[in-house]
């Protein structure tokens, strides 16, 4: 008797799975190499197995979600987490989504409202099992200030700030009023913030504050 617990990480989820044993030493030379096999049975739950720790995924571009299940029940929620412990349940990438034994997936058009990360991590759950990603990364900019409740007077101070990954480091801000061109506000800022005294020009209900880099972010 073995007891095998827990079950070996690497182990993948399937209704197909099978014991081999091999007998690899024994006082009688005809044994060794003699094999036993247990019959098929379900080895349950679920892996991700996209992204992995070599992913970098980068805000805006559509990646592929893939998790293997057995016996793991259906539907399943997909959730993201930046910081590869607080899950977003209240924003999940996917609600509801079908899952079957075998291989499944999700494509995911990574939003820009999810923080860019060097430790981002994927969650899925079911209402029986769930399975935690490799820790990945997650590159771009996300802007933090403004937010869309706020209200920014003429000639006030305020701060613009932003969350970067994978960038440069070399930020320029414009302003976009009511979808039109965008505006400078300034280039070569090598912080993440940048104190902005608002002009007059800017007067907008529809203003947008957007943040490159020379990166190409």
């Amino acid at each position: 008797v073995f007891g095998w617990s827990p079950v070996t990480p690497s182990a993948d989820p399937t209704t197909n799975a099978m014991i081999r044993m091999t007998v690899v030493s024994s006082s009688i030379a005809n044994d060794i190499g003699y094999e036993a096999r247990s019959r098929v049975f379900t080895l349950k739950g679920m892996k991700i197995k996209a992204p992995t720790a070599a992913d970098t995924w980068v805000l805006k571009s559509t990646n592929v979600i893939q998790w293997l299940s057995a016996g793991a029940g259906s539907p399943v929620d997909i959730y993201y987490a930046a910081n590869g412990v607080s899950f977003d349940t209240t924003r999940p990438i996917a609600a509801n989504r079908a899952n079957v034994n075998g291989l499944n997936s999700n494509v995911w058009a990574l939003e820009t409202f999810r923080s860019p990360s060097t430790n981002a991590r994927i969650k899925v759950q079911s209402a029986l099992e769930s399975a935690i990603s490799e820790p990945f990364r997650v590159h771009g900019i996300r802007v933090t200030a403004p937010v869309n409740t706020d209200i920014w007077a003429m000639d006030e101070t305020n701060r613009i700030a932003w969350q970067a990954i994978g960038t440069v480091g070399n930020f320029t801000l414009e302003l976009i009023k009511d979808g039109g061109a965008p505006e400078l506000i300034v280039a070569g800022v090598t912080t993440n913030y940048f104190d902005w005294v608002v002009p007059s020009n800017a007067i907008s209900s529809n203003a947008v504050i957007r943040v490159t880099d020379v990166g190409g972010y």
